[in-house]
């Protein structure tokens, strides 16, 4: 059986043909703001042990693009709360100049809800090994990256026991559950063989994309997948 998921316009298909010649197709709303580009360039760099020091810096820089995303090093032991949290490295980054942000040097245990919900900016975040929680919840905005549309990756330190990353997509370690697609990725993507899962929100708010091909190791698709 092969599954391919193709948009149209705002609204996002489901087909799946099967080889008896059956199919079913389902469309929703695919929703959201289309956003900037991906990572990387010739941005600035800095590596900071606070929060404060990170604004700080930000502050001081050019505006600049997606492809002169500044790459920032942030080395504390709490996000300091939501993006909607005063002080809190998501509200830094909320609608903030386009970075890379590296958390490979923190020892944060949990990316929770809504923690950098809204940062159109970001282009790419790298998790390091101490994470084992990242939320992904039920609802649509109720994850840790919901309306990121200049996400291109998100990256798991290799050293990570709960997670990892393949193309810049959030997988389990084993890579057999797919939690999150970043929202600004683009092109045709094909889900490894070997995912059995793919969770609420995966592919929720990616626009970018043209397709996205299903293997038939696939079991289960959770509600708002797509």
């Amino acid at each position: 059986m092969q599954n391919i998921i193709k948009y149209t316009g705002r609204f996002l298909c489901i087909v799946i043909v099967m080889v008896t010649a059956f199919s079913f197709s389902a469309c929703g709303d695919g929703g959201g703001d289309g956003g900037g580009g991906g990572g990387g360039g010739s941005g600035k760099e800095g590596t900071f042990t606070s929060i404060a020091d990170m604004k700080a810096w930000l502050s001081a820089q050019p505006n600049n693009t997606a492809a002169t995303a500044h790459t920032i090093r942030l080395n504390v032991n709490s996000l300091g709360g939501n993006s909607f949290t005063s002080g809190s490295a998501g509200n830094v980054l909320f609608d903030s100049k386009y970075v890379n942000l590296d958390l490979s040097g923190s020892t944060i245990t949990s990316i929770e809800n809504k923690a950098f919900s809204n940062c159109h900016s970001l282009t790419s975040i790298t998790i390091g090994s101490s994470v084992t929680s990242i939320t992904m919840g039920d609802y649509s905005d109720d994850n840790a990256f919901y309306d990121c549309p200049s996400l291109t990756a998100i990256n798991v330190n290799s050293g990570n026991t709960t997670y990892s990353s393949e193309n810049g997509v959030l997988y389990d370690k084993n890579k057999t559950v797919l939690y999150k697609c970043p929202e600004g990725k683009t092109g045709d993507f094909t889900i490894p063989s070997g995912v059995t899962s793919i969770m609420n929100n995966a592919f929720y708010f990616c626009q970018k994309l043209t397709s996205v091909t299903i293997p038939d190791s696939v079991l289960s698709i959770e509600d708002s997948a797509f």
